[in-house]
């Protein structure tokens, strides 16, 4: 598929595929695009309409996945570039996409009290003893829209301790965002794996789930 400069029209038909077709939640899909092609930004009214059907598929019952694991390392033999420092300006590119088209309420730029009644507690397991990089690299991160690092807590070599907090719009997708905002700031090859041990309200909690 392309357009006349592969940047917009044809981004957001492959959006839409992914969405309809693989069931990748907006977010994760255009994360795969990025990676391969670092240029992608669909135009706001096209972001406008990507983020509602994303809404409506939501409403419908869909369940939209996040990433999995090793599916942007399969990517690499595509795009023998892609070590470069992507993770953050995918987010960036994210919020500033949902700034433009006026839909940052759906995901919410900070959860707000009213908002933020979805939290996801668990561990991250980082590779080769990173977990201190990945603490300062989370720190210093701006979170995707919608979503709130609460603790980024060392707990050993190759441990962190997290609490995040998400819009209650994206309770269904909760533990899918955090890993593909996770994967997308540190890399897969910082990130071993993931472990959510909560996923609720305050008061609710769910089994543990490995998602990463």
């Amino acid at each position: 598929m392309h357009c006349a400069a592969g940047i917009s029209r044809a981004t957001t038909g492959c959006l839409c595929y992914m969405l309809l077709e693989q069931q990748l939640a907006l977010e994760a899909a255009l994360t795969k695009i990025f990676y391969v092609r670092d240029i992608v930004q669909p135009n706001e009214g096209f972001w406008r309409q990507l983020r509602d059907l994303e809404a409506r598929l939501l409403e419908r019952g869909m369940p939209l996945r996040g990433l999995r694991p090793g599916e942007l390392k399969a990517l690499e033999k595509v795009n023998p570039d892609c070590k470069i420092p992507w993770q953050r300006a995918v987010v960036e590119l994210i919020a500033t996409l949902d700034k433009e088209a006026g839909t940052a309420g759906y995901r919410g730029q900070e959860p707000s009290p009213s908002l933020a009644s979805v939290h996801v507690t668990g561990h991250v397991f980082t590779t080769a003893g990173q977990a201190a990089a990945a603490q300062q690299l989370l720190l210093d991160a701006s979170p995707p829209p919608g979503m709130a690092f609460d603790t980024v807590v060392l707990e050993g070599p190759a441990v962190l301790g997290i609490r995040v907090s998400l819009a209650a719009a994206r309770v269904e997708t909760a533990p899918d965002d955090v890993r593909t905002a996770l994967l997308a700031l540190l890399g897969g090859s910082m990130v071993a794996c993931v472990e959510v041990e909560r996923c609720g309200p305050p008061a609710h909690s769910a089994a543990a789930v490995t998602v990463l």
